[in-house]
């Protein structure tokens, strides 16, 4: 197979006859262009505080049963985010970092993708009480665990409403 660029096309009189007139060839030529190949940033999710994931790519417009690795392409797709672990819950760009994949037979053209960064859970936990037949109810406690990064209780707001169904003297 052969890749981009202009190529003769070679004219020969083969059959073609005539009495009356004589031939001057002239040869032809033939411009194979680069067909176009869009890269894709696949859309990726996390939660707040944990890594970004591994970005990936996927490609449009391959042709003759071609892949990145059959396809001549040079450099492995890059791809970055403004996102970090700190980064609020939200979506990010995921964008290509620029010329580092090149191809001669490609025309490439990049689509970005989101990185969606969503809440991560916190465990809520009611505390363990116990109090003696016919006393007054101790004050209902909770434990929040799961923060990321250096983040703790004083990130919430509010806070949970406690209750049970043992009477306040029983």
């Amino acid at each position: 197979k052969t890749g981009v660029g202009t190529y003769a096309i070679i004219i020969d009189t083969g059959s073609l006859k005539s009495t009356n007139y004589s031939f001057e060839l002239i040869q032809g030529n033939i411009a194979i262009t680069q067909a176009p190949l869009k890269l894709i940033a696949d859309s990726k999710t996390r939660v707040f505080g944990a890594a970004n994931p591994t970005f990936t790519v996927t490609y449009s417009g391959f042709v003759n049963g071609e892949s990145f690795t059959s396809s001549g392409l040079a450099g492995e797709p890059q791809m970055i985010t403004t996102a970090g672990a700190t980064s609020p819950v939200g979506p990010y760009p995921i964008t290509f970092v620029p010329n580092v994949t090149t191809s001669d037979n490609y025309e490439l053209s990049y689509d970005s993708g989101t990185l969606t960064v969503d809440k991560a859970e916190l465990t809520v936990t009611a505390e363990n009480k116990s109090k003696t037949y016919g006393q007054q109810n101790p004050d209902l406690t909770y434990t929040v665990s799961g923060f990321m990064n250096t983040d703790d209780v004083s990130v919430l707001t509010g806070s949970p409403a406690l209750s049970t169904g043992a009477a306040n003297s029983t």
